[in-house]
């Protein structure tokens, strides 16, 4: 297994597995247009930046102003943010604003924190 280390001002990697440090993080970004986002990208580590988004399947933590998970990707671990956005998975979610697009309307934000399993 390698481990990657991805610093700069926009860092884009299909399947990554190790750390993200920058302005903008994106995780499991298919280069192929036909593949966009490819379910089977699975990524694994920590997204530390301002912008942190995860087009596909993303174990560990994002820690960044706005932290957001693409609709049809399970995200498992922890957010950290300002605004957390996430809709499938097991996750935790500590922010100024937490949304979960899954479950009756009144439950789908909240503030400083939100759960889902």
């Amino acid at each position: 297994m390698t481990l990657d280390l991805l610093i700069g001002m926009d860092n884009a990697r299909d399947a990554f597995t190790g750390l993200q440090l920058g302005f903008s993080n994106t995780a499991n970004e298919s280069p192929a247009p036909e593949c966009a986002p490819c379910p089977d990208s699975k990524s694994a580590g920590v997204q530390l930046g301002f912008l942190n988004f995860n087009k596909g399947a993303f174990r560990g933590v994002q820690i960044g102003g706005i932290d957001f998970s693409e609709d049809s990707s399970p995200f498992y671990g922890l957010q950290l943010g300002i605004v957390c956005w996430a809709r499938e998975g097991t996750y935790a979610q500590i922010g100024l604003l937490t949304l979960r697009n899954d479950g009756p309307w009144y439950s789908r934000f909240s503030p400083f924190f939100g759960y889902h399993r």
